[in-house]
């Protein structure tokens, strides 16, 4: 994993180049260690973690909670209602098919909303 102290690979733009995904791939490792350590398995039955980042790329965002979800089986993702346009989230990338749960995240495209671009992700605890 890159540590360059930040949790963030700002990323708020769709860029493929290699550097780009090495990046995105070490944040996410660590990404799913802050998830893990701060999260799910330390709340209570019934508690809620909200998981969202200010990136596109599917390793810091699905490939996250996907791990989260096959870590921790009592960890459900809910369906965000929230009046805003927004495209179905990764369920596959770069030939790794991600949880099912996945399919209730949320992800905000810059073009979509003039905004950033957002992925968010409501988790309980079952």
């Amino acid at each position: 994993p890159i540590d360059d102290g930040n949790a963030c690979t700002d990323e708020r733009c769709v860029d493929l180049k290699p550097a780009s995904v090495a990046k995105a791939a070490g944040v996410a490792c660590g990404q799913g260690g802050l998830c893990n350590g701060a999260g799910v398995c330390r709340k209570k039955q019934g508690g809620t973690m909200v998981y969202s980042t200010c990136t596109l790329e599917p390793e810091e965002n699905e490939a996250v909670v996907s791990f989260l979800l096959e870590k921790y089986p009592d960890a459900k993702v809910e369906k965000i209602e929230l009046k805003i346009n927004r495209s179905a989230p990764f369920l596959e990338f770069n030939g790794e098919k991600y949880h099912p749960d996945v399919k209730h995240c949320l992800r905000i495209w810059p073009q979509d909303n003039d905004s950033e671009g957002f992925f968010v992700a409501r988790i309980r605890k079952a």
